[in-house]
């Protein structure tokens, strides 16, 4: 057997719950933490439950769940609303380079469970293998990054996402192109919180902060700017692409109910405002700087300031909208009870 070591957690998904737990066991020896799911929707509670990076092994027919059809769609989803990095695997019982391709073009691995089953030692050295070289690539994605992860919503804390901005600043410089911010604030989140407590509050605010990175591009970032806040910056986006992205996270959120306590079910909902920096607009360096690191730093910081202000202003516009409309749907109604007691009486 190949030298034990340790790393992040291993999620195993079959529906043969024979082949997963001989799997399990032949894995078990390299003292990886190993968790099986015999479903998808078993896989999705585990996967939403991560504390840290994880490695998932997913067989690539499995009965559909909720919108997902086969371990592809699985791979798919666990990528786009994870809180933290996952390198997934797409495991088969045959060589078929569609799904290989399909595989890669999503970010993940590709792993055939018979290529070499002549006995069980050679399938878990296969396994551990595989395991190693998922885990190189998990860590050199963490690393290229560069990113630290907010603990609770795993979307990037304000440094990072400082340094992605600079970044995406240098690219607006040389490219000429634009980006638009959105600022989301989360709405009732003291509601939720003296209702059903902080759990039900923390599982709102993950919620939340899942649902905007599965609607956004993988070019795109997504960071807490506070406690209740949200920032997605859009590289090459224009003002109308960015209050699309928002009708539709808010639609989403809207149509979908989470259980915050047993039984109880909540939607929740965000307040947004959108603004786009024009490449045009990017402050550039006095006469007497030298374009040193830490001066285009501090411009490109203050562009974002500058950004993330105009899309907040909007937002507090849209956050009036939003507490006004309770009063307006009352209002309403009593407008028309009105109307219809003089229909009455005439």
């Amino acid at each position: 057997m190949t030298e034990s070591v340790s790393g992040p957690v291993v999620v195993l998904v079959d529906d043969d719950h024979d082949y997963l737990e001989t799997a399990a066991e032949l894995i078990r020896p390299s003292e990886y933490a190993i968790h099986t799911a015999t479903s998808i929707k078993e896989a999705l509670d585990y996967v939403h439950a991560l504390a840290g990076p994880a490695v998932l092994f997913t067989d690539y027919t499995m009965k559909p769940y909720n919108g997902i059809a086969n371990g592809l769609e699985l791979m798919n989803y666990v990528y786009r609303n994870t809180r933290f990095p996952v390198e997934c695997v797409l495991v088969t019982g045959h060589k078929d380079h569609a799904l290989f391709v399909q595989a890669l073009d999503l970010g993940g691995r590709y792993f055939v469970k018979e290529a070499t089953a002549e006995s069980e030692m050679n399938l878990g050295e296969l396994y551990i293998a595989e395991i190693k070289a998922a885990c190189t690539a998990l860590n050199k994605r963490i690393q290229a990054m560069g990113q630290k992860l907010d603990p609770l919503t795993g979307a990037l804390d304000r440094s990072s996402a400082h340094d992605r901005w600079v970044q995406e600043w240098n690219r607006m410089s040389r490219h000429r192109t634009r980006t638009t911010c959105i600022f989301m604030d989360v709405n009732d989140l003291k509601k939720i919180n003296d209702n059903h407590g902080h759990k039900a509050g923390d599982l709102m605010l993950t919620t939340i902060a899942n649902a905007i990175k599965h609607h956004i591009r993988a070019l795109d970032f997504v960071y807490r700017h506070g406690g209740d806040e949200f920032v997605a910056i859009l590289p090459e986006t224009t003002h109308a692409d960015g209050n699309h992205i928002v009708q539709r996270l808010t639609q989403y959120l809207k149509n979908t109910p989470v259980e915050v306590a047993s039984g109880v079910f909540e939607t929740f909902s965000i307040s947004c405002g959108v603004a786009v920096l024009e490449s045009g607009a990017l402050s550039k360096p006095g006469p007497e700087a030298h374009n040193s690191e830490e001066q285009l730093y501090a411009l490109a910081l203050h562009d974002l300031t500058a950004l993330i202000n105009e899309a907040d202003k909007l937002m507090y516009v849209a956050k009036k909208e939003y507490k006004a409309m309770p009063w307006q749907v009352l209002w309403k109604k009593l407008a028309e009870a009105v109307k219809r007691r003089r229909d009455r009486e005439f």
